[in-house]
């Protein structure tokens, strides 16, 4: 049996699965390039990582995963510019925060290994070359390796996973610059996250003030399935209102979140107002393994406004009261100091860039302001307060007095939402108090564009084209709020 010799090695920040060259090392060869890696599995099919750009010899790919199962053959495959190469496959079995790799003399796999599978490998350099199936191999210009049986006895977690590029040598670190170093040869080394998966993973579920059942009704089943959906239907108790919902999910949820720098499990919070009549569905990316859903229900002691943007008084209303200036995220409002309410939501304000609204007056406001988000889309301002008198979780009464300022949760998907300032008295109901117009309080709405990337620009013409400036050609997408020329 051969080990690895020792050599100069570079870690990451906490000493966790090494390289033999500094980790932002760019290329140096001038045409080898790795783009992606790609693994196959009888489960969930085959699966392609993209590499961050701009590309370096060393990757960690954050955006997504390879998900397999135990005691599957799995083929791995390598998306690399360049010949005269090979390919090798690493995992760390132990989660221990390095890769075990030795070979047989003879080129085959013993059992404590983390090496998987390599297409052409010289137990001793310069000597006879076997791919992982313990085959002498007497082309050695051949990159993707044999298929893999991934251990039966991992337990089900995340486990780190390395991809390699380099010549003739099973180190995980890399070949050390001997003539046909790593550098120098044009390899690379890229780790991704390996889903280790049962068929279902156990399903733990928290509620009071309330309950939550599968979508028939029934009570929801203690375990589910791998990659699935899951539909909830949400029973508050009586006089209470779902505030946000807690979802944590992956392996051993009661453990660490991160062994190794491998991040375990995850949590992720859903306001109650993602909640429609009464039904959620929790997207199939959050069946990665055990969940534990916790419901938080709270008091409705706050207050609900009425249906199609209600007012407690006629729009049309005239009334006096100081004029002012309303600024929300750059954009101007102007309060002419004569109506009781405003429309603005002609023109949306856009959010890009940004997941954060912030409203401010040129006048300080003396009476008690009020910001709202209808962030459901339902034709009403929801209204919850928590025991702390600040907007709870899932509240569309997101800020009060001083800097009204909010962020916009992760979670909300782009679109148009309808967003109502109110200056009044002591009352956090959105139509206004029975007091607002005689108080010279006010209403202004408006509508924001939350966008969080570029769209695709679709054009359409007849008889005609349509250039940009200088006539050429228009872009493939536009960013929201900017001009086109």
């Amino acid at each position: 049996m051969f080990a690895l010799f020792a050599c100069v090695v570079f870690a990451e920040a906490d000493g966790f699965y090494p390289t033999v060259f500094d980790k932002e090392s760019g290329y140096t060869h001038g045409s080898r390039r790795l783009n992606s890696v790609s693994l196959s599995t009888p489960a969930d099919g085959v699966q392609t990582l993209q590499l961050p750009t701009p590309l370096k010899v060393y990757s960690l790919v954050t955006d997504g995963c390879f998900a397999a199962m135990p005691g599957e053959s799995v083929v791995p495959s390598f998306g690399y510019s360049g010949t005269w190469m090979n390919g090798f496959v690493y995992i760390d079995r132990g989660q221990d925060g390095s890769f075990e790799a030795v070979l047989n003399s003879n080129g085959t796999i013993p059992a404590e290994s983390d090496v998987m599978a390599f297409s052409y490998a010289e137990p001793v350099l310069g000597g006879t070359g076997y791919n992982s199936n313990g085959e002498r191999v007497s082309n050695s210009n051949v990159l993707n390796p044999p298929a893999f049986t991934v251990p039966a006895d991992l337990e089900p977690g995340y486990y780190r996973m390395r991809y390699k590029v380099d010549w003739a040598s099973i180190d995980p670190a890399g070949r050390a610059e001997d003539g046909n170093g790593i550098l120098k040869n044009g390899g690379a080394i890229c780790d991704v996250r390996l889903n280790v998966h049962a068929a279902e993973g156990d399903l733990d579920v928290v509620a009071e003030n309330g309950s939550l059942f599968a979508i028939d009704g029934s009570a929801l089943p203690s375990k589910v399935a791998y990659g699935t959906p899951l539909n909830l239907k949400i029973v508050p108790a009586d006089g209470c209102v779902l505030d946000f919902l807690t979802v944590t999910h992956g392996h051993n949820i009661d453990g660490a979140e991160s062994v190794c720098g491998v991040q375990q499990y995850a949590e992720d919070t859903f306001p109650g107002y993602f909640v429609k009549d009464g039904v959620f569905s929790l997207p199939a990316g959050y069946a990665d393994g055990d969940m534990r859903i916790v419901a938080s229900f709270v008091k409705q002691d706050g207050g609900v406004g009425g249906g199609g943007y209600a007012l407690s008084f006629d729009k049309d209303t005239r009334t006096s009261n100081a004029a002012n200036r309303i600024f929300v995220n750059g954009s101007v409002f102007d309060i002419d100091g004569n109506r009781a309410y405003y429309d603005f939501t002609e023109t949306p304000v856009v959010m890009y860039g940004s997941r954060k609204i912030e409203v401010s007056f040129a006048t300080a406001i003396e009476k008690n302001c009020y910001l709202y988000i209808d962030f459901n889309n339902d034709g009403r301002f929801t209204a919850l307060v928590g025991d702390d008198g600040l907007p709870a979780i899932s509240s569309e009464l997101v800020a009060v007095n001083g800097n009204l300022s909010c962020d916009i949760p992760d979670v909300l998907p782009d679109g148009i939402y309808r967003v109502r300032i109110k200056v009044d008295s002591d009352n956090i109901n959105s139509d206004g108090s029975e007091n607002l117009v005689a108080d010279g309080g006010y209403i202004a709405d408006m509508l924001l564009n939350v966008v969080d990337g570029s769209k695709t620009l679709v054009q359409y013409t007849t008889n005609g084209v349509i250039d940009g400036a200088g006539y050429t050609a228009l872009p493939m997408s536009v960013i929201p709020g900017q001009g086109l020329d």
